[in-house]
């Protein structure tokens, strides 16, 4: 069965910290292969991730459980995950979800790599 990958996903590494660009759609039709990619990029002694969501253009409820399982795997205290730059629709989605008080959101990257 083939791929119908529709986002794009790439990373910036510094020290523990790494930033997921991501671009494009998640829904039900990619969101294993997403979750697959951003799994197997990571190491244990990573501690903060931040996805940059930028150029994300739709995500759909199977896209926020991938979101979720992040929140879970890089848990405070000792580690850190957000979602940063998203636009105005897909962050009503993420605090209508209420997922928001269970991932950091900021309005740019380098708040989010700040905690700020």
């Amino acid at each position: 069965m083939g791929s119908n990958q529709t986002f794009q996903l790439s990373f910036q590494r510094s020290g523990t910290t790494v930033t997921a660009h991501v671009g494009g759609r998640i829904d039900s039709s990619n969101a294993w292969e997403f979750d697959r990619e951003l799994q197997s990029s990571f190491k244990s002694s990573d501690a903060v991730l931040v996805m940059d969501c930028k150029n994300l253009r739709y995500i759909s409820s199977a896209g926020l459980r991938v979101s979720l399982k992040l929140a879970k795997r890089f848990r405070p205290p000792s580690r850190r995950f957000a979602m940063a730059a998203l636009s105005r629709d897909i962050e009503e989605i993420v605090r209508i979800s209420g997922f928001d008080r269970i991932i950091e959101i900021y309005s740019t990257v380098e708040k989010a790599l700040s905690g700020r």
